[in-house]
């Protein structure tokens, strides 16, 4: 069920339905099969946030779709929630530059992140690995930082182990040792209970309730983030996030 805009947007009938199949006509040849891989790994990973193209009577329109919640109703059915956006990229812009500068690769930078880290975590000479890496990650985002926060379940607290990056007025280490996860209610929720990504263009994404959250995130210079649980066999065991400090940025 759609609201009226994107009625409007998809020329839909009044009642604002429209099947899965009918809306993946919509989307335009060449972005079809990837869009379809991504949203069914999306709903077992929690998280979707593309970008892609759809053509309506004729007109390309870029569009941005996010997930934002999902949960099974009493008839066991899944429902989702989420939100769709057009996006100003102009179709004079080469498509393959276009899909590497502002089509996300969301998922494979995600599961990159959290099994890549997870494992060096677990293995016995990891400083200078994971320090490397975290660098190699900065390269791509010069104005930002990357960091690794491990939960400690018997205390309720998490601590920052790794970072590198581009500081303009604070480092994680220097707060973020067993810091209380209640402290940030809505976060700890998100990743340690709902074992869920946070990816936010621009913290204008963040929910209401989120306001302790939008208040450190604001005094810490963070424009956007991407925040990915680590999980082993145990649950949670902590998570990894890229903050950016110059500008909004859409994954």
């Amino acid at each position: 069920m759609c609201s009226e805009f994107i009625r409007d947007l998809l020329d839909l009938g009044e009642d604002g339905i429209v099947s899965f199949k009918d809306f993946h006509s919509f989307i335009r040849k060449d972005y079809r099969l990837r869009t379809v891989n991504e949203f069914v790994f999306g709903k077992t990973q929690n998280v979707y946030d593309q970008v892609y193209p759809v053509e309506v009577h004729g007109e390309i329109i870029w569009i941005r779709v996010k997930l934002c919640s999902k949960e099974v109703d009493e008839e066991g059915f899944l429902r989702t929630c989420g939100f769709m956006e057009c996006l100003d990229i102009p179709e004079s812009m080469d498509t393959s530059t276009s899909a590497i500068q502002r089509v996300n690769n969301l998922f494979v930078q995600q599961n990159s992140i959290s099994r890549s880290l997870l494992s060096l975590l677990r293995s016995d000479d990891m400083s200078g690995v994971v320090n490397k890496i975290l660098g190699d990650i900065m390269q791509y985002y010069p104005e930002g930082c990357t960091y690794i926060i491990e939960y400690d379940w018997e205390k309720g607290t998490q601590t920052c182990c790794y970072e590198a990056g581009s500081y303009k007025s604070f480092k994680k280490k220097d707060y973020m040792e067993n810091f209380p996860m209640k402290e940030i209610p809505w976060w700890t929720e998100q990743l340690a209970t709902k074992a869920s990504p946070i990816i936010l263009a621009s913290l204008d994404e963040l929910p209401a309730e989120a306001f302790v959250e939008r208040a450190r995130l604001t005094a810490q210079g963070v424009q956007s983030l991407m925040v990915v649980p680590m999980i082993s066999r145990d649950g949670v065991y902590g998570y990894a996030g890229i903050d950016i400090l110059d500008k909004p940025h859409t994954w």
